[in-house]
């Protein structure tokens, strides 16, 4: 989504990921691989080859996160026929754009 604020123009994008069994999952990516997990000391976890969908409009964002959402991974349990022991985690990027950007 671009949007401009005054002389000032930014992109806003989605990223969504699951943790399940120690690995990390792309739930955006059309491949159901795991991807690979960086610590930086600065910039904190990196996910190399993540997939990030720009959003254009609202709707871009909640139909990514319905599509995610399909690929989760779930098992039932005692207390739960459709448990997910997964953390998701969705990530909203906004990149402040150069004039020239």
């Amino acid at each position: 989504m671009l949007r401009k604020q005054g002389n000032k123009k930014f992109r806003l994008k989605i990223s969504f990921i699951e943790i399940y069994d120690n690995k990390v999952y792309d739930l955006l990516s059309p491949s159901t691989s795991v991807i690979s997990m960086i610590e930086d000391p600065v910039k904190g976890l990196l996910f190399p080859g993540i997939h990030e969908t720009e959003m254009h409009s609202i709707s871009v964002g909640i139909n990514e996160l319905i599509k995610g959402n399909s690929k989760r991974l779930s098992a039932s349990t005692e207390n739960n026929d459709k448990s997910s022991s997964s953390h998701a985690v969705i990530t909203l990027i906004c990149e402040h754009l150069s004039k020239s950007g």
